[in-house]
């Protein structure tokens, strides 16, 4: 069997590196990204003057949303076509971004405490839901090469967070936090190479 790429869809050859980069793309746009939550967290604590009990609300929401939703797509996982995950994914991802983006104008310390739920739920379902499909359809592709291509499923996450730290800090005194996450949410919408890109093994049991 061959796909549209014309690569190999046996495992460890052709399409399986395709796969790999992939895990590597998303690993960076989601896990890597979110090292700038830390960055988010002094950004509206000081704009907005937020108590030092909810400053950080939004990542224990991240946490939640991350954990409960991989187990969930781990039990329904086969049960809907890999793209749906991934659809699901990268628009919680993006979507995440884009709500504090607009919420920027009218936001205030009494509400935003709800925008930092929505917020961390919506990015922790995104990355539970996405990691969860990747590191599932990345070793139906892998077999004999799989101690040796593991560690680039995550290899992505690592240079994200190096690289995006002084970026998004510039980008948060160039264009306010507010405008940092509308561009986020563009960086993340990278992430669509792996919703065009990234299939099941058909040939994996």
């Amino acid at each position: 069997m061959r796909n549209y790429l014309g690569l190999s869809s046996e495992r460890d050859k052709g399409y399986a590196y395709v796969i790999v980069l992939c895990a590597s793309i998303w690993s960076g746009l989601s896990l890597g990204y979110m090292v700038n939550f830390q960055l988010l967290t002094a950004e509206w604590k000081a704009s907005l003057d937020l108590p030092f009990q909810t400053a950080a609300l939004h990542s224990l929401f991240f946490i939640f949303g991350r954990y409960s939703s991989t187990i969930l797509a781990t039990a329904l996982l086969d049960k809907y076509s890999i793209r749906f995950w991934t659809i699901l994914s990268i628009s919680c991802l993006v979507g995440s971004y884009i709500l504090v983006f607009f919420t920027g104008y009218y936001a205030t310390r009494d509400n935003f405490v709800y925008i930092q739920v929505i917020f961390g739920l919506l990015n922790g379902i995104g990355t539970g839901t996405g990691w969860t499909c990747c590191n599932v359809v990345s070793q139906q592709w892998l077999d004999q090469k799989r101690a040796e291509l593991n560690p680039y499923l995550l290899l992505g996450a690592p240079i994200v967070s190096i690289s995006s730290l002084p970026l998004f800090n510039w980008l948060c005194q160039t264009y306010t936090w507010s405008g940092a996450c509308l561009i986020s949410a563009g960086i993340t919408l990278n992430c669509v190479i792996v919703i065009l890109l990234f299939v099941r093994n058909m040939d994996h049991k």
